[in-house]
């Protein structure tokens, strides 16, 4: 006979289940399934199973190993600095000013703008010909001509760098800021009557207060600038040439502009399985912490 009581929670939890299996699962099989095909729009004839020939091809691929170099800088510097201005954002927050509970509304504007629209306005402000940056470095005496800062291989990814940071950074600040008023004041003062100075205090009672929420941001934004493509794609499509080509824009590109569900299908899983080596390291950092907090 069947327990009710036991049938009952899984009841319960049945339509979550399977709204997350129609949205994460079946897109995720269906994708692994078009990686081991040839799957071309523009060639139905010649569509069927071709096995590991688009994963072959994608290790033998030039652009791909570009992108992969590309993403790997993207991430690194973007993530970086958004951790450092984040944290220095955090600690002014939480200091006591006139007007600090405005400057903590306005610090979320970054956040909030829709990416499209923060890579438009950035990339209207680098523009070349009418942009805002060179006509301020023109009136400074800092340059004698516009510069192509979208247009030229040099400067552009370092543009787009620079508009992630702008964007992202106000995510750590906030949630550094939580996780600083969670911090007794008891520490801190212990702390100083043992002599420590700011920076000492900063490493040995602020670091480690802080240590699980920034082990879960720097986590999750590593993965969410992973699989960006919106402001890299509005600010310059992937150029000049390869320039701000990185892989998840790539798998894009591939898929709606060569119409190539099977190559890019298998970039898709490649990319998911190094994010998922990500989430790893993260249990495995979390799990590590949970068992120095009960020793």
């Amino acid at each position: 006979m069947i327990n009710k009581g036991k049938i009952y929670p899984y009841i319960l939890v049945a339509p979550a289940l399977i709204a997350l299996g129609v949205i994460l699962l079946y897109p995720m099989l269906t994708g692994l399934f078009l990686s081991f095909q040839n799957r071309v729009l523009t060639r139905p004839l010649e569509n069927g199973w071709i096995g590991l020939q688009n994963y072959i091809n994608m290790f033998q691929d030039d652009v791909f190993w570009i992108s992969i170099v590309k993403t790997f800088w993207w991430v690194i510097a973007s993530v970086g600095f958004q951790i450092i201005l984040g944290m220095a954002t955090a600690l002014l927050l939480n200091e006591k000013f006139p007007g600090r509970a405005l400057a903590r509304g306005l610090i979320l504007i970054p956040w909030v703008m829709p990416s499209v629209v923060s890579g438009l306005m950035w990339a209207w402000i680098f523009d070349g010909t009418y942009g805002l940056a060179n006509d301020v470095l023109m009136k400074l005496g800092l340059i004698d001509q516009f510069i192509p800062f979208l247009g030229d291989s040099k400067t552009a990814f370092p543009v787009v760098i620079f508009t992630n940071i702008w964007k992202g950074f106000p995510f750590f600040a906030i949630s550094f800021l939580a996780g600083l008023q969670s911090i007794s004041s008891d520490l801190y003062e212990a702390a100083e009557i043992d002599g420590a100075g700011k920076w000492r205090r900063f490493l040995t009672v602020t670091i480690p207060g802080l240590k699980p929420v920034i082990i879960t941001t720097t986590v999750l934004r590593l993965i969410w600038t992973a699989n960006t493509t919106d402001l890299i794609f509005t600010m310059t499509t992937g150029g000049p040439g390869y320039s701000t080509h990185v892989l998840a824009l790539y798998t894009y590109l591939t898929a709606w502009t060569d119409l190539d569900f099977g190559y890019s299908s298998a970039m898709a899983i490649f990319l998911m399985l190094v994010l998922l080596i990500f989430i790893g390291i993260y249990m495995k950092l979390i799990n590590k912490d949970k068992e120095n907090d009960i020793i």
